[in-house]
């Protein structure tokens, strides 16, 4: 349409693209581009927010802002089968009540595993899906073994990539005394 557009990721075949083209009144809206086609992904509402994630072969892609008119914050996650289903985040307590977006970023090849954040701005935490099944990261590796997860940190970022079966996630978050990358391998 001539407005601004920005490819974010790219499937591991290469053939689809995803990122956002803006509207003319401001908002990034999802888009993929498939071949040099160019196709507007849409949630039940309308428009989705910029798409982050895509898997192997493109037919799973994911981001945030769900729906632009509900001030919950969402992310999505679009399938040719179901289309778009918005993926909601409860705040916990304990965190300021800023208004978040929820991000995913980054997906395993089956997108059985997600991982984004839980943002305003850099104040973000880190979040997992399992099956569509949201978890903030620091809980999950606590309840899992690791008490100590994220001790001393201002924040846990956000998780912006993955190996293919998901089970190594990388991402960064606010360190002890600056911005700290980290590497979390799952149990199988």
């Amino acid at each position: 349409t001539g407005e601004s557009t920005r490819a974010n990721n790219v499937s591991g075949d290469g053939r689809v693209v995803v990122g956002w083209e803006e509207d003319r009144t401001g908002p990034r809206l999802g888009a993929k581009w498939v071949g040099r086609a160019q196709e507007m992904i849409r949630g039940p509402n309308g428009s989705v927010g910029e798409a982050f994630a895509v898997n192997r072969d493109g037919s799973i892609i994911a981001g945030a802002n769900c729906n632009f008119a509900d001030t919950a914050s969402r992310g999505w996650k679009w399938t040719a089968a179901t289309g778009v289903t918005c993926l909601p985040v409860q705040r916990p307590l304990g965190i300021p009540n800023l208004p978040r977006q929820v991000h995913v970023e980054t997906m395993s090849d089956d997108g059985r595993v997600m991982g984004g954040g839980y943002s305003f701005g850099l104040e973000s935490e880190a979040l997992v899906w399992f099956d569509d099944e949201v978890v903030f990261l620091k809980d999950y590796l606590r309840q899992n073994g690791v008490p100590d997860a994220f001790q001393g940190w201002v924040n846990t970022g956000f998780v912006l990539g993955m190996t293919p079966d998901g089970r190594t996630l990388v991402g960064y978050g606010a360190g002890r005394t600056d911005f700290t990358g980290y590497v979390v391998v799952l149990p199988e």
